[in-house]
């Protein structure tokens, strides 16, 4: 062996086999072993003696650390884990009720207007969370909180409108009915004379059964409409009165609710003919309510626009104006000029079978509408 063999064999000598498997088996970052694996401090469940065992790389790069618990996994990074949760009605003597009472007594004591008011008393003696529910919409009572309260509960009414003032955000409030499985049980809803956005509306599409909404007096156009159409197969009574911007093209969302047996429409701004459409595309057993002023007016004076009552031996069914003589054609709008003076006998054929066609079919679609009007049969 040279001189500079043994000198580099002096200064570097070589491993020995329990050397060189210690060096193989250090640390690093692609693996959870290593000298100082079990150095790195670990996170102890409540009730829970041993350590969090570690987990492999495939977890940790989502940096939540997941582990079995109980045969459940439990996120470690959740914060209600090292938490002491207070949970309200834990005695087990109480009942669902007494529990949801309790609640809402207690975040009534911060109302002034409910604190000291007599009809606590109502709710302190309520039987179910259906009467709790109708005295706070009564008195207007509810609040965002205790929305929450009754998410699970089998409420079928709630009325918001006496509860959010002018200077309240309506979201806030029905945020909490945009939930998933939550209000199952809830029928009818009332959210009048409060100022809607058409998101606002966009957050009852998840109450399953709503079957009655009124939203009158919310300043809503028909594109809040457009929201309803997740309610096609439940609602039944809808109020839209007082909406100034709800106009003909409202007829589009509208034909939608196959279920729908009851309309408001006061103070909209729907026409006439939009209704004569509107009587074809609703269920047959469709009521109007109520209708616009200048609708109603039109209706009631119907007979200065065409003949009303016409007598044997002249068209009555727009379908058979087309095979109507010109002498037949003239003879007949002849009959309707004599109530309304603006009706022109003259023109082609063409024209008078088109004219006639016209004021038959207005004819029949108003004497629809009118057989709708009114909460009767």
């Amino acid at each position: 062996m040279s001189t500079n063999q043994l000198l580099n064999s002096a200064l570097n000598p070589p491993l020995t086999a329990t050397k060189r498997k210690a060096a193989i088996n250090t640390s690093s970052d692609f693996d959870s072993s290593g000298p100082f694996a079990n150095k790195r401090p670990t996170k102890r469940l409540r009730g829970a003696s041993a350590a969090i065992p570690r987990c492999p790389l495939a977890d940790r790069s989502t940096n939540v650390l997941r582990t079995e618990y109980s045969g459940c996994p439990v996120d470690l990074e959740d914060p209600s884990m090292y938490e002491d949760i207070d949970i309200e009605g834990e005695n087990p003597d109480e009942s669902p009720l007494d529990v949801l009472r309790l609640r809402v007594i207690k975040q009534l004591e911060g109302n002034d207007s409910a604190q000291c008011h007599p009809d606590m008393r109502f709710i302190r003696s309520a039987r179910s969370s259906k009467e709790i529910a109708r005295i706070l919409s009564e008195r207007g009572w509810w609040s965002p909180l205790l929305l929450g309260f009754f998410v699970d509960k089998p409420a079928d009414e709630i009325m918001l409108s006496c509860s959010i003032g002018l200077r309240d955000h309506p979201t806030v409030y029905l945020t909490q009915l945009f939930r998933m499985g939550a209000f199952a049980q809830l029928l009818r809803l009332d959210i009048s004379h409060i100022s809607l956005t058409p998101h606002d509306i966009s957050l009852l599409r998840l109450l399953p059964r709503l079957s009655s909404l009124d939203i009158s007096f919310t300043n809503a156009t028909t594109h809040h409409l457009l929201h309803l159409a997740t309610h096609e197969r439940s609602l039944k009574d809808l109020n839209l009165s007082g909406n100034a911007d709800i106009n003909d093209d409202c007829r589009v969302p509208l034909s939608v609710l196959s279920k729908l047996q009851a309309l408001h429409l006061r103070g909209t701004a729907v026409t006439v003919p939009c209704l004569r459409l509107l009587v074809y595309a609703l269920p047959t057993d469709c009521r109007f309510i109520t209708l616009p002023l200048h609708c109603l007016n039109f209706l009631n004076n119907r007979h200065r626009q065409y003949c009303t009552a016409i007598p044997v031996g002249y068209a009555e069914d727009p379908r058979k104006a087309p095979h109507l003589a010109l002498s037949m054609l003239k003879k007949n709008l002849e009959l309707h000029k004599r109530a309304n003076a603006n009706i022109l006998t003259t023109g082609s054929k063409a024209d008078l079978v088109e004219r006639l066609s016209s004021l038959l079919c207005a004819r029949v679609a108003d004497g629809r509408v009118i057989r709708r009007v009114g909460g009767g049969p």
